[in-house]
């Protein structure tokens, strides 16, 4: 099937470029000699994510190609696709003339050419009613018949237009026969497999359709911007009344967001064409002709409220700009609400330097040199009065408000698109359950335990706006009430795990996300699911980028954690495609930070361990492969932005700084101070040999690329490596004389975010003895020793507590925690919560102390700490 695409803007180009993609042979018309030749030598004019490589592809493949010659195209393609612009006139009607004249060529061409093969003229552009009769006319008038006319509009939002065209709601089709429709079907059919709708109906309800839904669409944004100058005035918080809202199944969460009004090329244009329609048709749609007068007034709200603040004075004030375009991921400016804002701010005697992402060459052309164009946003601030947000890029969300306070004159933000939270703007977020607090989400939390601690959450037990479940998501899961997120992290992550449970692993990735999935679609929720670089494979493209479909072995020894993962993807987009669940994919390459096991088994708690004990570091192979490393808060930072974001196909979020294997123990080697030698060991079966992220998604989508190098991480980690480590510093401190009393003052007073710290806040009733060897574990001088199977600490105790023998200071220390926990809120008595106390402690104290007689030289302790290491046992 061939088929010709006239006109190559914004709608022809990603549709002519979509078809390509699914192998229909395509020849894009434009009669722009500037643009064509662009077309020609493979540059993309617009800016759209996700077009630019399947642009590439399907013209080296040659199915996609450019002219400037209508009559070829007309001869030689079956179809034939309008996708003209319809500019909106002076009085608001749909200016017709591209379509009806190109209309009136293609029937020229059809009579001279004698042509009586069958063809399809399908109208793309966003057309009012009527129209598809009016191009029938305009071939018809010049002695043609055997073609047919379809109205076939299109539903493309900027920034996601290649998604909704690849993965349509529903696809229109209006005709009036039925093998045009039938034609029409099969042309779609690639793109409905997974059940998606096409709905046939006549031509004039198709081109209806189109305006009523943009209309309405903009009529939700009116009411919001409404209604939030109502809450402004009578002490409510939009934002609430949004979420109560659109928890009524009946209205939903789309387009519910206030700001400064709608622009784009649709919107304005398409509730102006309605308008006018109905008039000419007697029957007036009066509520469209005020949401246009409220979305005009909405622009001069926020002037009036900088003008408002400035006291009617804004003349020498210097703003700075975040986003010019009318809306995020994309470079359009048609009807931007920046362009009226700027102007009258202008005309007030201000003046302006702006910053978008995508938009500065385009707004050149309606703003000029009336204002200065930033290279960065943070270069907009330099000697600024206050900062304007007009456009709500991800990477706009997060911004170092710190930063922003010492550059801008007054620590002042006009949110146009209301984007930041001012009662959150100076927390920054370490690990995710803490971030979410932090952003104030309740948070549920759930683990099975099977390789994760509680540890890690200890501190978050007291707080109200958490709750932790000891369950097995591969078991279904059931949580009560209302969820707005999901995440979906639960998986072994390293070799020495996942080999040691390969069922559970491929099991956790398939049945667990499958039950992840099912509570998504449940709860109405968007659930973001934790892939990995592992999908790769050993890659033969690098670095690597998300459309690489990687180099798995699927019955090799990492088969169950690569291909549990590939699966996980797989699931997760026919959630997204089959039952519209709002899925997200995130891709993790490695990652480190402070509360990593350091028998994780991976390469960097691997080295660390063996350093800090004084081993040789092993290397696997010859120690030339090469990986990233991420440092854990700006991994939280890329999942928080992709999470919020629109995007559902797969994001890299990793390091993209590369390192070999040999270096890096090297560099472990050097931080710790120590001294031993490298040595080599084979490589594992089908290790991968190279692993870098390409972020430029992640850089153009979220605005994300990780901030702190590995260096950096090493400075900022406040919390001790090894007992060495701790006793220098001690040593180091002459304000206390007791052992004991110098832990504690070190804890207390250099490591907030320890776990030592924690545990003596938070049981400061425990003698000091319990106190003592909790804060040695912590210190990590557990890791290695393990108690004979079978051996109890407590020969008497027959409560069904766990007994002592391998990982049972894990599970002891679990339990206390559980009931902790459970004692805090009530649900256990003081009795059972001594019990679980007692067998944690009496363990602990039997792995402290074998710890300390193996691991360490006790002449050197003993000198470096000042004491007899037989008086601290």
């Amino acid at each position: 099937m061939n088929v010709a695409v006239v006109g190559s803007g914004y709608v022809g180009l990603v549709s002519g470029t979509c078809f390509a993609e699914m192998g229909v042979q395509v020849t894009c018309v434009d009669n722009n000699p500037e643009k064509l030749a662009k077309l020609k030598n493979a540059e993309v004019p617009i800016y759209e994510p996700g077009l630019e490589i399947i642009f590439y592809r399907n013209i080296a493949k040659k199915r996609l190609i450019f002219t400037g010659d209508l009559k070829e195209a007309v001869l030689t393609n079956d179809i034939i696709f309008l996708c003209l612009p319809t500019p909106m006139g002076e009085d608001g009607s749909a200016d017709l003339k591209y379509v009806t004249g190109v209309a009136d060529e293609i029937g020229k061409i059809l009579k001279a050419n004698n042509v009586t093969e069958y063809k399809i003229i399908v109208n793309k552009s966003t057309v009012p009613v009527g129209t598809a009769q009016k191009v029938r006319h305009e071939i018809a008038k010049h002695g043609v018949s055997n073609f047919d006319i379809v109205s076939n509009p299109e539903f493309l939002r900027e920034g996601y237009a290649v998604e909704d065209f690849m993965k349509p709601d529903r696809i229109v089709i209006g005709a009036e026969d039925q093998k045009a429709l039938d034609i029409m079907r099969e042309l779609y059919e690639p793109f409905v497999r997974q059940g998606n709708p096409i709905i046939e109906m006549d031509t004039e309800s198709a081109e209806v359709t189109k305006y009523a839904g943009n209309s309405y669409l903009a009529m939700r944004i009116t009411f919001m911007n409404q209604l939030a100058n109502f809450c402004e005035k009578v002490g409510a918080n939009v934002d609430l009344v949004r979420k109560g809202i659109a928890a009524d199944n009946r209205i939903g969460k789309r387009f519910l967001f206030s700001g400064i009004g709608y622009g784009g090329s649709c919107f304005p244009k398409d509730v102006n064409a309605l308008i006018n329609t109905s008039l000419e048709n007697n029957s007036e749609m009066t509520i469209l002709t005020e949401v246009n007068k409220v979305n005009d007034a909405q622009k001069a709200v926020l002037v009036n409220k900088i003008l408002s603040h400035y006291e009617g004075n804004i003349k020498g004030k210097h703003f700075a700009v975040w986003g010019l375009a009318f809306k995020p991921n994309t470079d359009d400016m048609r009807e931007a609400p920046s362009v009226i804002i700027i102007n009258e701010l202008l005309k007030h005697g201000a003046t302006i330097s702006a910053y978008d992402p995508a938009a500065i060459d385009t707004s050149k052309f309606y703003l000029k040199d009336t204002i200065t164009y930033a290279n960065g946003e943070y270069e907009t601030l330099d000697n600024a009065d206050a900062l304007l947000v007009f456009t709500e890029w991800n990477e706009f969300r997060n911004p170092d408000f710190d930063l922003l306070k010492e550059k801008l004159n007054e620590p002042l933000i006009f949110d146009g698109r209301n984007i930041f939270s001012p009662e959150k703007m100076k927390e920054a977020g370490s690990h995710l359950s803490d971030r979410f607090i932090k952003e104030g989400y309740h948070v549920i939390a759930m683990d099975n335990l099977s390789t994760g601690s509680l540890d890690n959450i200890q501190h978050l037990f007291p707080l109200k706006q958490f709750e932790f479940y000891h369950h097995d998501v591969t078991k279904f899961i059931h949580v009560p009430g209302k969820l707005d997120y999901i995440l979906h992290f639960a998986s072994p992550a390293s070799p020495i795990d996942y080999l040691k449970i390969p069922i559970q692993t491929l099991k956790v990735g398939s049945l667990g996300t499958h039950n992840a999935l099912g509570l998504a679609k449940e709860k109405g929720a968007r659930i973001l699911v934790a892939s990995t670089s592992e999908i790769y494979g050993d890659p033969e493209v690098h670095p690597q980028k998300e459309e690489y479909w990687g180099n798995v072995n699927p019955v090799g020894p990492r088969g169950v954690y690569d291909e549990a993962k590939r699966f996980m993807e797989a699931i997760t987009m026919a959630y997204h495609t089959y039952h519209k669940v709002e899925t997200r994919i995130i891709r993790i390459f490695n990652t480190y930070g402070p509360r990593m096991r350091l028998n994780d088994g991976r390469a960097l708690p691997a080295f660390i361990g063996q350093a800090l004990r004084g081993e040789d570091i092993t290397v696997f192979g010859d120690g030339s492969q090469t990986r990233s490393f991420c440092y854990v808060s700006d991994l939280v930072d890329g999942i928080y932005r992709l999470l919020l974001s629109d995007y559902s196909s797969p994001v890299n979020i990793g390091n993209p700084v590369e390192i070999t294997i040999k270096q890096f123990a090297e560099e472990i080697i050097s931080l710790t101070g120590t001294k031993q030698k490298i040595v080599y060991n084979p490589l594992p079966v089908d290790d991968p040999k190279q692993r870098q992220p390409d972020i430029t998604k992640a850089r153009k989508i979220l605005g994300w690329e990780p901030k702190v190098n590995r260096e950096d991480a090493n400075a900022q980690d406040k919390e001790p490596k090894n007992l060495i480590d701790t006793t220098k510093l001690i040593a180091q401190n002459p304000d206390t004389t007791d052992y004991l009393e110098k832990l504690i003052y070190i804890a207390w007073q250099n490591y907030p975010d320890n776990l030592a710290y924690r545990y003596l806040v938070n049981v400061q009733e425990e003698d000091l003895f319990q106190r003592k060897w909790s804060w040695l574990d912590n210190l990590n001088l557990t890791y290695q020793y393990n108690p004979q199977p079978g051996t109890t600490s407590n020969p008497n105790d027959n409560s069904s507590l766990p007994k002592f023998g391998i990982g049972a200071v894990n599970d002891a220390q679990t339990t206390l925690t559980l009931v902790k926990y459970k004692y805090e809120s009530g649900q256990v008595d003081l009795e059972e919560y001594d019990r679980a106390l007692r067998v944690y402690t009496d363990n602990l104290e039997r792995q402290a102390v074998a710890e300390m007689d193996t691991m360490f030289n006790k002449a050197d302790l003993e000198q470096l700490v000042g004491i007899k290491l037989e008086d601290i046992k």
